[in-house]
């Protein structure tokens, strides 16, 4: 009995494997690309516009990526689309040692961008058509940590070799090339339910921004963009909040640690929790914490290290695991022929939130005080909170009518 119950527990962690597998190997090799980028960058003191323009090619490309996913997915499929955008990566990734001239480097994070971009609409519709509503949201959960890991070790690779030498630019390379090996092992190349006599499921239909909202429940393109605009925000600007508010120098780095380590701990027991009761009470819930969180760090963030510590692992505990609750519950609403659509969509809210709310928080604390970022974080997270107990309080009457 019991190991029918290990089987019945493990069995759907099991067939997904090998997806979650790539999306660490991939997400290593780029997270290992973006760290050398960025320091070699520094170390050769380029100008801010330079700085400027190979950043941006990421995002550019990342948004581009999600308004190509639907059609080159139905056209080869999920696990040839994830294979050949592997190769893609790894291939741009080698052309950096070809050049040094800025406008290369920027082409190249345009592709990077892009092929990430498909790769994670690959993975998230995938998971979301093999998945079920008692499952649904743990394997995601297992999917955000597996892809988590995969950018904390590409990132501590950095410390193999010479930040500025051709050796670690070769490895990230190698790296995302390897991406395809799992699939070449499992053999599988699409989710469940694929039928080879007709076009792949869940692509044939095109959705629309106006269309998104009306098949998909408002609080998941909040929570989307919530998570889009948190993310971003916290990486670029809780270091600058730490300086500027009289913390030690060590504890600006810190910060970022102890808000992922929250995240990162709390990912599968709130995806476990969000498949036994309502998901929308899920995000009400780790908004309305969320916007707590963000209040006391602005009003007290400031008086004692520890305590900025303590609120920032409850923050990241919470605010960390919307994305993924709120995109288990995109698919457990939505049909399954939109689903593919749907997650490039919700993929490039993701990015207009990234893009968008830097400048506007940076822009707010040069104006006030660096306590303003954590009360703009707090405001977003309350509009998630919020919408989660009006779509909770929501889906509760249809299901009495």
């Amino acid at each position: 009995m019991s190991r029918r119950l290990a089987s019945a527990d493990f069995g759907p962690i099991r067939a997904i494997l090998p997806l979650v597998l790539a999306i660490a190997i991939v997400t290593a090799g780029s997270g290992l690309l973006t760290t050398r980028t960025a320091l070699e960058l520094s170390l050769a003191k380029a100008s801010v516009g330079a700085i400027r323009s190979v950043i941006t090619g990421y995002p550019l490309g990342f948004l581009l990526g999600c308004a190509l996913a639907r059609p080159m997915i139905a056209r080869i499929g999920h696990g040839r689309a994830f294979q050949l955008m592997a190769a893609l990566t790894g291939l741009a990734t080698m052309l950096f040692l070809a050049s040094s001239e800025v406008w290369v480097w920027t082409g190249l994070r345009i592709v990077n961008g892009f092929a990430m971009a498909v790769i994670f609409t690959v993975a998230e519709s995938w998971i979301n058509l093999d998945s079920g509503p008692r499952n649904r949201g743990s394997l995601i959960a297992f999917y955000m940590i597996m892809s988590t890991l995969g950018l904390v070790a590409g990132q501590s690779m950095i410390n193999l070799g010479d930040p500025t030498g051709a050796g670690l630019i070769l490895l990230a390379a190698l790296i995302c090339l390897a991406a395809a090996l799992p699939f070449a092992v499992d053999g599988r190349m699409r989710p469940a339910g694929y039928d080879p006599s007709r076009a792949e499921p869940a692509t044939d239909e095109v959705v629309s921004f106006g269309r998104l909202l009306r098949i998909t429940p408002l609080i998941v393109v909040l929570a989307v963009l919530q998570t889009g605009m948190t993310n971003m925000n916290f990486g670029v600007l809780a270091p600058i909040y730490a300086t500027h508010t009289g913390h030690p120098a060590g504890t600006a780095a810190a910060l970022v640690i102890v808000f992922s380590l929250g995240g990162f701990i709390a990912q599968f027991p709130v995806g476990w929790l969000s498949d036994r009761i309502d998901r929308p009470l899920i995000l009400a819930g780790a908004g309305l914490i969320a916007a707590l969180c963000c209040l006391a760090t602005a009003l007290f963030g400031h008086l004692s290290t520890p305590l900025l510590f303590v609120l920032l692992f409850v923050y990241g505990a919470t605010t960390l695991c919307i994305y993924p609750v709120a995109i288990a519950y995109a698919g457990a609403t939505i049909e399954r022929r939109f689903v593919v659509a749907v997650s490039g969509r919700l993929l490039f809210v993701y990015s207009i939130g990234a893009v968008i709310a830097p400048p506007l928080s940076n822009e707010l604390m040069a104006r006030t005080e660096p306590a303003a970022l954590f009360l703009f974080l707090g405001a977003i997270s309350l509009i998630v909170g919020v919408g989660g107990v009006a779509e909770f309080a929501l889906s509760r009457r249809r299901r009495t009518e």
